[in-house]
């Protein structure tokens, strides 16, 4: 699901927001999310993308984990517990376990975050340069149009648009 705010469209799902690590909205939520309590979080949904069992079981996983997300319920953690226990860390059993797991995370952090990132100062700033370069090449968008437009004269759309382009365009012979 999509949000738009004064033409600009953003995600809501914190799996497609993470999805585009490079852009601004998407480090701008981790920050938020890291700061507002959720930092192990966002780290797990980082950290399961390549989906490595052998490495991720202890950490969030196990009876025991170093980093323990109360999203992971203890249904997801059994059958992790149950697969590690075979020592079969290729079986794909694991995929069932990390759907599940990323499933339930992001349902977490989406219904205590996501709300209240789109309503704060952080993510009111960023939008305010997202919907500054969309009217600029909106209106980039309207002037092309206008320049190409042949009404009345065409020497003289022609030499306008040459100036705005920055080219000189010739009438052809």
């Amino acid at each position: 699901m999509a949000i738009t705010i004064e033409g600009v469209t953003y995600r809501t799902s914190v799996l497609k927001i993470i999805d585009k690590k490079n852009d601004l909205a998407c480090k701008a939520y981790i920050a938020f999310a890291a700061a507002n309590g959720h930092k192990d979080t966002i780290m797990f949904l980082l950290d399961t993308v390549d989906q490595d069992p052998k490495k991720d079981f202890p950490v969030y996983f196990s009876g025991k984990p170093k980093k323990k997300l109360s999203a992971i319920s203890s249904k997801i953690r059994d059958q992790a517990d149950t697969l590690a226990t075979l020592d079969d860390w290729k079986n794909r059993g694991w995929n069932d376990v990390y759907k599940d797991a990323r499933e339930a995370v992001a349902k977490k952090i989406e219904t205590d975050i996501t709300k209240a990132f789109y309503s704060s100062d952080t993510f009111k700033k960023l939008h305010q340069k997202y919907a500054g370069k969309k009217k600029e090449a909106e209106a980039e968008m309207q002037d092309r149009r206008k320049g190409v437009r042949l009404t009345g004269n065409p020497d003289e759309t022609l030499a306008k648009a040459g100036k705005r382009e920055g080219v000189r365009l010739t009438k052809g012979t």
